[in-house]
């Protein structure tokens, strides 16, 4: 990647983010064909080993032990409350300053993040972000994710998991929609990891979608 080039068009316009179709098998859910798609980012699982060995949750804090039948209501509530109301719209926002290689927006939308979460939330928050930044902290020539590292290192900012995972993200190329499903689906995993039978992620496609639609943007899943 050769941060020496300019990544936006001319006119300093954010190009607008394109659609995704997941094609699914004649015999797949629309949740099975966009976990199929998503199980093929191994190396992001690694990525994000250090987060699940040592962390029970990022931002979904749910009842334990919980049953399968009440993580599912917990599920619902987190996607159409927290979820929705204050994760998404930050997201979305430091999605577009890592996109547009801007610093000091993407700066400022941690800052922010914190105004928003409780003192337990933004602990959790920044405790994920600095486990991600340790885990990539060799990769080469980081461009504006070794800036952020070291506003970070700086004390600078804060480091909140969902600002790091977008510069993350955004370094090794992975696209928007995969990046909202890599999040969700480890929030699943950390709070139903004590299970016997790790259950079915609920409304995957529906829930990534709607993270992505303010920036419109499409996730479809074609039989």
């Amino acid at each position: 990647m050769d941060d020496t080039e300019p990544r936006l068009p001319a006119g300093g316009a954010t190009p607008p983010l394109r659609s995704l179709t997941v094609l699914a098998d004649p015999h797949e859910t629309e949740t099975e064909a966009l976990e199929d798609w998503a199980r093929g980012l191994d190396w992001v699982q690694w990525l994000l080993s250090s987060i699940r060995q040592r962390r029970d949750h990022v931002h979904w804090a749910t009842s334990r032990p919980a049953s399968e039948k009440l993580i599912a209501q917990e599920w619902a509530r987190f996607t159409e409350g927290l979820l929705a109301s204050t994760l998404a719209p930050h997201f979305r926002e430091v999605w577009q300053a890592v996109h547009s290689s801007n610093l000091q927006a993407l700066l400022a939308a941690d800052a922010a993040f914190s105004k928003v979460l409780s003192a337990e939330e933004a602990e959790s928050s920044v405790e994920a972000g600095r486990l991600l930044l340790k885990a990539t902290n060799k990769a080469r020539y980081q461009g504006l994710l070794g800036h952020y590292r070291t506003a970070c290192d700086n004390g600078t900012t804060h480091g909140h998991f969902l600002t790091v995972w977008a510069a993350v993200a955004d370094f090794f190329q992975l696209s928007f929609a995969s990046a909202i499903a890599e999040y969700l689906r480890l929030e699943w995993a950390l709070a139903t990891r004590h299970l016997p039978v790790t259950p079915e992620l609920v409304n995957l496609p529906q829930i990534t979608a709607a993270v992505m639609r303010p920036q419109a943007t499409e996730l479809r899943v074609m039989a």
